[in-house]
């Protein structure tokens, strides 16, 4: 009955929705499939002209940006050594080639000559291919990835696109390059926080004292425990 109402405030006809120009959250993506609302999500870029993947309601696969579009070819390879395909369901690099593809950047052959190597442009993201090589799931930046001082990667988005779920988080940065350990660079919801405060009858001056509080700081810690937890598949 609730969803009913959802769909019927889109107008009660809506075929599908067409999602794109950014990353689709997966508890978005979530969401609407579990109201019934069919997201069709892009993926592209400006010098793909600009869209090589889409989901569309025949094809349709949660969690990914469909399949390539005609004429468009899509292979991941390692990191470290382009000319190594990796198998499905492996993160690389997404390189893709066809018709679509620029010709290069405008009098600016040493940055052509980057992106494009034997017909294959380097889109500069990294994803995989679902288990059956058909549909293409996208999981971050290769620019974006984190190095531990241990030597470990680590794909920033994931974790950023988790704590965002908590309603005490406005926004958030995974920081830790070099570093021995992840941190995160939170910008609380202070209204959120000021509702919290007014709950548990915490007495405060100012925002210094409200966001160093123990109880603030401990809440923190144990919604980053609750979101960023095995159970949702991070270590």
């Amino acid at each position: 009955l609730v969803f009913k109402k959802i769909r019927e405030v889109t107008g009660g006809e809506l075929r599908f929705a067409i999602s794109g120009g950014g990353a689709l959250l997966e508890t978005v993506d979530l969401f609407f499939n579990t109201v019934g609302i069919v997201v069709c999500e892009g993926y592209g870029l400006t010098e793909t002209s600009p869209v090589l993947t889409a989901r569309n309601p025949e094809n349709y696969i949660m969690f990914t940006v469909g399949l390539p579009l005609p004429e468009v070819e899509i292979k991941i390879v390692d990191k470290d050594n382009y000319d190594k395909e990796l198998p499905n369901g492996e993160v690389g690099i997404v390189l893709t080639k066809g018709l679509m593809v620029m010709k290069g950047y405008y009098k600016n052959e040493e940055k052509t000559k980057e992106v494009i190597k034997n017909g294959w442009f380097n889109t500069g993201d990294l994803g995989k291919k679902t288990y059956n090589g058909k549909y293409l799931q996208l999981v971050g930046r290769i620019k974006d990835t984190i190095v531990l001082r241990g030597g470990e990667n680590i794909e920033p988005h994931p974790l950023e696109d988790r704590l965002k779920e908590c309603d005490y988080i406005n926004m958030v940065i995974i920081v830790g390059q070099d570093k021995p350990r992840l941190g995160a660079l939170i910008v609380p919801d202070f209204e959120a926080l000021k509702a919290y405060t007014e709950k548990e009858n915490i007495e405060y001056k100012n925002i210094d004292e409200l966001i160093n509080h123990p109880k603030v700081l401990s809440l923190c810690q144990k919604e980053q425990k609750r979101l960023i937890s095995k159970e949702h598949g991070f270590k």
